[in-house]
């Protein structure tokens, strides 16, 4: 047999075998849609025979069916599973979800912590921002022994992150058995979200490590993009503290957390108080009878926050910034908002339109993996690539043999 002969053998066993495996999987696809619909057809009408078995001598009198509502019990499950599925497709928009913002106590003069959180408790907070550095949170912890609330956040100050491990420790004897804790890095390391070196010598690398082998969700405050993907190697992080107002949008940072299913926490949303004559703001918020700090603390949670941070020590305002899930910023004065944003941090005074490459300081040089290509038509395109090279490798054999 010479090699010609040979080669066409194997063609035609390759051509055959694809023949039979396309055959085959049609085969089982028709037989799926044929059991499928012998199925329904085949089911009983119970409610009818239920009836009948009931009352014998009951006459079912002719009905307008064209009028008469769908009883979803007695539905056909086929119609069930057409609703279902519409269903599925166009989900019911939540106009008025239930926001309630986190107090924060950054600035509250300490002797006066035990009579603000009492206020906030009383006026329906269950949640409260703090952290090492703000001089008060001792206070905090002893106002928070008589109450239960829901969930604390404090936050490590980048001196400590050489060493660690005593303040999360510090952190987790203060606020025990007062509600669940939320312990995250306050700024990434050596530099800021903007580029700048503001703590020397920070590692902000190790000390995110050492964070999430003590803690089972560990957090962080002020990372950027880049910081976020270089700690989700070592472990995804349960949760980002942002500035977020009109003039400091952060939507990259927002758009990634949200795909990786981040939570994210918004701080300082009425811009330290630079949009309260603004007449955008203004004109929003008599058009629905709200102040300019309710509307700025709803921007905040339709922008993308979870949870957005307010402060006060006023009751009434405390009060009013609970109140916020009557009503919803259209999308019009959502743009108009979005028109103000000019990347600047007011809290911070410095600007985000130009972030640094450097993050954490000197670290190794990120290796980027290659990513594997595949397969052109999908999961058919990859049985089919297996398929041939079996036929590859059988023509080599049938070539080969003497």
């Amino acid at each position: 047999m010479d090699l010609d002969t040979r080669a066409l053998i194997a063609i035609f066993v390759g051509i055959v075998v694809i023949g039979i495996w396309l055959s085959q999987r049609h085969g089982k696809t028709s037989n799926n849609k044929s059991s499928g619909s012998k199925k329904l057809k085949s089911r009983p009408n119970t409610s009818n025979n239920a009836t009948a078995v009931n009352n014998p001598t009951a006459s079912n009198p002719p009905t307008n069916t064209a009028n008469a509502p769908t009883n979803p019990n007695t539905a056909s499950p086929a119609a069930r599973g057409r609703r279902a599925t519409s269903r599925r497709r166009t989900p019911a928009k939540k106009v008025n979800s239930k926001y309630v913002p986190a107090f924060g106590i950054w600035q509250i003069n300490s002797s006066a912590i035990g009579t603000v959180v009492a206020n906030a408790i009383s006026s329906g907070y269950v949640e409260f921002d703090s952290s090492d550095n703000y001089g008060n949170e001792a206070e905090l912890a002893v106002a928070l022994n008589s109450h239960n609330v829901k969930r604390i956040y404090t936050k490590i100050d980048p001196i400590h992150y050489n060493n660690i491990i005593p303040s999360i420790q510090t952190a987790q004897r203060l606020f025990q058995g007062s509600g669940q804790l939320v312990i995250m890095l306050h700024w990434p390391g050596e530099t800021t979200i903007q580029g700048s070196v503001a703590f020397p010598g920070a590692n902000g690398v190790a000390a995110y490590r050492n964070l999430a082998r003590l803690i089972s969700r560990p957090a962080v405050s002020n990372f950027g993009v880049s910081h976020l993907t270089r700690i989700s190697r070592i472990k995804k992080p349960y949760l980002n503290q942002i500035e977020i107002n009109p003039l400091l949008q952060q939507t990259e940072i927002i758009r990634y957390c949200k795909k990786r299913n981040i939570l994210v926490q918004a701080f300082s949303p009425l811009a330290s108080g630079r949009l309260n004559t603004n007449p955008i703001v203004v004109d929003i918020a008599s058009k629905h009878s709200k102040s300019v700090a309710q509307i700025l603390i709803r921007y905040a949670y339709q922008k993308g926050a979870d949870i957005v941070n307010v402060k006060t020590t006023n009751l009434s305002r405390m009060q009013e910034n609970l109140d916020i899930n009557d009503f919803v910023i259209s999308k019009h004065d959502m743009r108009r908002l979005n028109g103000l944003r000019d990347d600047a941090s007011y809290l911070l005074g410095t600007s985000n339109s130009a972030p640094s490459p450097q993050v954490f300081g000197p670290f190794q040089k990120q290796v980027r993996r290659p990513v594997p290509s595949a397969p052109p038509l999908g999961r058919l395109g990859y049985h089919l690539n297996r398929r041939l090279k079996r036929i590859r490798t059988a023509g080599r054999t049938l070539i080969n043999t003497p």
